[in-house]
């Protein structure tokens, strides 16, 4: 997309608020025109006191104050609009962005890394607004009182006009070749900064792991070369700007001692008044600030697209995974899982799953075992359609599920991931995310069922306690706990278990899925694990190697004419529940 595309859909936010925009303009150019007044009553002063006739100097004198004063009240007015109205847009463009990110497919946060998605939508957002608002004001602003400026000027004298405008093609060469250079250095540094968060983040989350690891020698040296980068794109943006506006200040300087050297003779020979020399000079600030703040307005503008293209790149993403318009509602689920000839692959070039047909009957509990990397998780991800098989079809009850609305499929199924997270809110809430308008019994039924129900009520604040980013201020086990209490809340019909029990001791595992053995009895259950006790729940046990099912059957038949799994079991599962055992 062209740097004018971006422009026009930045201009679209704008003109949808065009009433704003319109009280933005007027309030600019009554402040303009108050501020061209003041010269008037300047020059008209002075001129009575070279003249020594005093009579109106006090009118004068409070014309500029009443002048002054109103055109605070008038700028008081044109700020405050212009940060709504720039802020308003914002609000828009954010909110839409969010909204956005909400309906990529999982594939979209695969390969965009977090730090980037946050710089897009916080400094490039503030770029856009620091855009929109000094289009709304400063650019209108500058527009008038150039032209204005440069009327009364004329009027004055075309000959201190013309000195006064000798340094305007230079002035405006320099500006062009400032926002032509100033640029890609915007670009470069958005693209470092949106790397420096990212590290940041990664950091800062597995702080743990580099304090246990005692590598915070390792990670500082990985951080300094891209706080570098970051560091020596700014030092160039500022040698930039520390060559261009003292330049552009030197120019304006040599112009006016021109015009006053010029003026002055012509003030001498009586051409001129002093007081016409005085408004002029008045007004050739009026002029030169405008032009120099269009400087400011290149730099904006520059960093402005950078953020545009940045963030529309993302509004234009289209998901992977897609809704049909014709999508109809989930209801009166059963239960009734079924893959026909999946084949699904990340990139498109390496398939993670090869022909897989598996059916899972409603109520049925089926496990799925396997060496790491076969596929197992992929596989699950597919069933409330995160991904979608690039061949062959997923069924929910003989519907396909790209066939039914998402939010409704999602519904209806509840599920634990391995990757558990917690939300830096209270465990109430917590509990209830799926559900906000869950009551509290509700939520300590679900939470009585996961057996962390105890421990809940055993703190100072029961359920309203507040847990820590991430939950850090719970325990492996009580997060995983809380994130079952969290699926079961929506008495899904299908509960997934993506190895939901890894970081719970047996004991506390025998608790939880005792609990589940009744809650589950009539539900379809797909349970992901390497753990004996947590196979077996289940009715059927399915193994996997390579993206393919290899094996199927219960855990005794698997034993006796199984090829795979007696070697899983021999050299994981088994020695697995040993190392685990409460001693």
């Amino acid at each position: 997309m062209s740097e004018v595309k971006y422009l026009r859909r930045v201009l679209v936010y704008i003109i949808r608020e065009w009433k704003l925009l319109v009280t933005v303009i007027s309030l600019t150019i009554i402040s303009t025109f108050i501020g061209l007044l003041t010269p008037v009553l300047v020059r008209e002063a002075v001129n009575d006191l070279a003249s020594e006739h005093l009579k109106n100097l006090l009118l004068y004198s409070l014309g500029i104050i009443a002048l002054t004063g109103l055109q605070g009240v008038v700028s008081f007015g044109q700020n405050y609009y212009s940060e709504y109205l720039s802020q308003k847009i914002i609000f828009r463009i954010r909110n839409e962005l969010y909204r956005h990110l909400q309906d990529l497919s999982f594939s979209f946060y695969d390969r965009i890394d977090t730090g980037q998605i946050i710089a897009r939508a916080t400094g490039d957002v503030n770029n856009i607004r620091s855009f929109i608002r000094f289009f709304s004001r400063g650019l209108i602003n500058s527009v008038i009182m150039i032209i204005s400026a440069l009327l009364v000027m004329l009027s004055i004298s075309y000959e201190l006009t013309l000195i006064a405008l000798m340094i305007a093609p230079i002035t405006i060469t320099i500006v062009i070749w400032y926002g032509k250079n100033i640029r890609p250095l915007a670009e470069m540094r958005r693209q470092s900064f949106g790397e420096l968060n990212s590290y940041l983040q990664e950091t800062i989350v597995g702080m743990k792991v580099i304090k246990a690891l005692t590598s915070e020698v390792f990670s500082f040296n990985r951080f300094i070369p891209k706080c570098r980068e970051y560091f020596n794109i700014s030092i160039r943006m500022g040698k930039l700007r520390a060559v261009v506006w003292p330049l552009i200040s030197f120019i304006i300087g040599v112009d006016v001692l021109t015009m006053y050297w010029y003026g002055g003779m012509r003030v001498i020979e009586g051409v001129l008044t002093i007081g016409d020399l005085v408004a002029f000079t008045m007004y050739l600030n009026m002029l030169m600030w405008p032009l120099i703040s269009l400087g400011f307005f290149t730099a904006i503008y520059q960093r402005a697209i950078v953020a545009a293209r940045r963030i529309f790149e993302i509004l234009d993403m289209e998901p992977e995974v897609k809704e049909k318009p014709n999508a109809v509602e989930l209801k009166n689920v059963r239960g009734h899982i079924k893959l026909e000839n999946v084949w699904f692959s990340y990139d498109g070039k390496h398939w993670v799953l090869k022909d897989i047909n598996l059916e899972v009957k409603p109520g049925e509990k089926v496990a799925i075992v396997g060496p790491v990397g076969c596929g197992k998780s992929s596989l699950i991800k597919l069933i409330p359609r995160f991904y979608d098989p690039q061949r062959g079809r997923v069924l929910i009850d003989g519907i396909d599920v790209r066939d039914v609305k998402i939010s409704s499929l999602r519904k209806n199924i509840g599920i634990v991931h391995q990757d558990i997270f917690i939300f830096p809110d209270t465990i109430r809430n917590n509990i209830a995310f799926g559900k906000p308008n869950a009551t509290l019994q509700e939520i300590m039924k679900a939470a009585k069922i996961a057996k962390i129900h105890d421990f809940i009520v055993s703190l100072p604040k029961k359920y309203d306690t507040l847990v820590g980013e991430r939950g850090v201020t719970l325990s492996g086990g009580q997060r995983q706990r809380l994130a079952i209490a969290r699926a079961l809340i929506l008495n899904p019909k299908i509960i997934i278990l993506d190895d939901s029990t890894s970081q719970v001791d047996v004991e506390t595992e025998k608790e939880i899925y005792e609990a589940l053995r009744e809650l589950i009895k009539d539900k379809t259950c797909i349970i992901v694990t390497q753990r004996f006790s947590t196979l077996s729940l289940a009715d059927r046990i399915v193994v996997m190697d390579e993206g393919r099912i290899v094996e199927e059957g219960t855990h005794e038949e698997l034993l006796k004419r199984g090829r795979l799994y007696p070697k899983l079991y021999k050299t994981f599962i088994a020695p697995l529940e040993i190392l685990t055992k409460p001693r």
